[in-house]
């Protein structure tokens, strides 16, 4: 057993080298930090001794998942999103930050009074994310997978606190694209959208432990988007409802061909940081 913080920081560093896992330090120094749960400043500063058995052994067993190109989400059960933290496990998609911009727009409105559904919700990253500040919004979320349901309602149960908060906001087992259960003001949908063929292309972290369900989009990426758009006006409370939708880099186009054949007209882009067209707002004329 290592008797020091720069000792063991060194070999467990090289260990992920060696497997030629990214930022070797970074992600070693964020493993121990939750091994022996200490602050990064701590573990930085190097000034704690290494002196306790079973965080030591859990260290290395979480090191040797990561050599097999586990998520490092995966192996702490969580991830931030939007400044909360989500638990997630290997039934949900790890949650994105360019998915943030979703509960960002919303959040720049007066939600109060409004309804929304996100339609395959995943760990409810996105729905909770607006509810957790828009306390009296009323949301729905559907998911086809009961396991990612469960992540959901974990996460529900865990965020908010308040039962304000945890009044108006129901998950319901149902297919994208299946019969609407209400009209909405805000329809909110990350789908899948890889190429079935692009699948085998994907990243080792990606392809061997995220839900393939939550990846696979057909042809091109866009089964999801047509079944968005062929249901989409049922959602709709109005006119003025939107649907948000987040789309892959390049399929803007494709996307926009496809609401616009069932009635829908593109209103506003967002843009990630990477520059990239990631969410397309539509209205129903």
């Amino acid at each position: 057993m290592y008797k020091n913080i720069s000792d063991l920081l060194k070999a467990a560093s090289e260990i992920l080298n060696k497997f030629n896992i990214p930022r070797p330090h970074f992600e070693t120094e964020t493993l121990l930090c939750f091994a022996f749960k200490v602050k990064h400043e701590t573990a930085a500063a190097k000034d704690f001794p290494v002196i306790n058995y079973t965080g030591h052994k859990k260290f290395f067993s979480y090191i040797e998942r990561r050599t097999l190109k586990e998520p490092i989400a995966y192996i702490k059960e969580e991830k931030e999103f939007y400044s909360l933290t989500f638990y997630v496990n290997r039934n949900v998609l790890i949650p994105r930050c360019e998915t943030e911009l979703i509960p960002e727009y919303l959040l720049l409105k007066d939600c109060s009074s409004l309804s929304i559904i996100d339609l395959g919700t995943g760990s409810g990253n996105i729905i909770l994310s607006v509810k957790n500040t828009a306390l009296k919004v009323k949301c729905e979320a559907i998911d086809f997978s009961s396991y990612a349901l469960k992540v959901a309602v974990k996460n529900k149960n865990l965020l908010l606190r308040t039962e304000q908060g945890k009044q108006n906001i129901n998950f319901y087992k149902a297919k994208i694209g299946s019969n609407a259960l209400h009209q909405y003001h805000y329809v909110l949908s990350n789908p899948p959208y890889i190429d079935k063929y692009e699948m085998t292309l994907l990243m080792d972290d990606v392809k061997n432990f995220e839900p393939l369900i939550a990846l696979n989009g057909g042809d091109k990426g866009l089964f999801f988007y047509k079944k968005i758009a062929r249901n989409g006006k049922k959602y709709l409370f109005s006119c003025k409802s939107e649907v948000l939708v987040e789309v892959g880099m390049g399929m803007l186009n494709d996307v926009v061909r496809i609401f616009a054949r069932e009635g829908f007209k593109l209103s506003k882009v967002l843009v990630d940081l990477a520059g990239i067209e990631r969410i397309l707002i539509f209205n129903y004329f």
